[in-house]
């Protein structure tokens, strides 16, 4: 049997605030271990889950970013979650479906590889059975979604939101195209957003008491690709210069180059953990994105260096070929001049 690691995060009562568009960084914060915390940043490092970019997609048995991060939402996704909206016009399924798919593009949004794909008309979203000895192997889509309430799902009972997730300790390859040198793969996430709570829909008409729906799965999903609480955990916070004015320089070569712990955040960032903030979150941080950019550098894979001797014998096959093919046609016009 495989060993496992299970994370689970508890996810915001309340979200909030908006998005820093400049390029000042504080500091972002990876998921640990619910059964084995690390003890130092450069373990938190080492030991970082992260989706595989292995190609491939989950109709041929392939867990990963290869052909998208397939996600299925549960049939009774809005039949469950629609009613808990207390907006004076509450949103339809469509609308919450395509604000759901908003906040997961947020994520995606730019990257080179990383993108998310719907599966749910062929995946049915399923959560691990209770008691399975390898939920790892994955069950459903690759990231499910479901409204459940306290006695169906015992950890959202308090929250608005709560993501699982699961990985192995196999090295990931990452998206710029090399192994990892240390680190676990991501095989399985499910988020789950409590169906005894509150939601709101228009950003413009905050409801303070309950949940905005778009900022919600926007930090759930967060925490489906990786990343923890920067505001709990501030002494597990990476920089790359301690410096909150400038951004987090992110070697997409070597992900984990010049990393330091830095206890400063940006109380805006989307991974922040608590709650009572009335305010929506529309967009990503640059702490958000640069936690997203360690754990899947977004360069194109390198192109391996060819060694000279290569390009020197490649060079004259096609010089010969180009002389051979001339001395042909220049043979074959003499042959016909004599012919005459």
């Amino acid at each position: 049997m495989i060993p496992l690691h299970r994370f689970d995060l508890l996810g915001l009562g309340i979200l909030a605030g908006f998005a820093v568009c400049g390029p000042s960084a504080q500091a972002f914060v990876l998921l640990e271990r619910d059964d084995q915390p690390v003890n130092s940043v450069e373990e938190a490092i080492q030991t970082a889950a992260r989706w595989g970019n292995e190609p491939g997609s989950l109709a041929e048995g392939v867990r990963g970013l290869g052909d998208g991060l397939e996600f299925s939402i549960a049939s009774d996704f809005c039949e469950r979650l629609v009613p808990q909206f207390r907006d004076p016009s509450p949103p339809d399924c469509d609308q919450v479906i395509t604000s759901l798919k908003v906040a997961l593009n947020q994520w995606a949004a730019d990257h080179p590889v990383l993108n998310f794909v719907d599966v749910s008309t062929s995946v049915t979203a399923a959560l691990p059975p209770a008691n399975h000895p390898e939920p790892w192997q994955g069950f459903g889509a690759e990231i499910d979604f479901f409204v459940l309430n306290g006695q169906e799902y015992p950890a959202v009972s308090e929250v608005g939101g709560h993501n699982s997730h699961w990985s192995i300790p196999q090295v990931p390859r990452l998206t710029n195209g090399q192994r990892a040198e240390s680190g676990n793969t991501i095989t399985s996430a499910d988020i789950i957003l409590n169906a005894e709570t509150c939601f709101y829909f228009y950003a413009q008409q905050p409801i303070p008491e309950c949940n905005h729906f778009q900022s919600l799965v926007l930090h759930e999903v967060g925490h489906a690709l990786g990343l923890g609480h920067p505001d709990e955990l501030p002494e597990r916070n990476l920089d790359t210069d301690l410096s909150p004015a400038t951004p987090i320089a992110i070697n997409c070569e070597q992900p984990g180059l010049g990393l330091q712990a830095s206890e400063t955040l940006d109380p805006k960032a989307a991974m922040n953990g608590y709650a009572g903030r009335p305010a929506p979150l529309l967009k990503l941080t640059e702490d958000d994105r640069s936690g997203l950019n360690f754990l899947y550098p977004p360069c194109t894979p390198a192109r391996k260096n060819i060694p000279l001797w290569v390009w020197i014998v490649s060079l004259l096959v096609g010089v010969i070929l180009i002389v051979g093919s001339l001395v042909f046609v220049l043979f074959q016009g003499l042959q016909k001049l004599k012919s005459r």
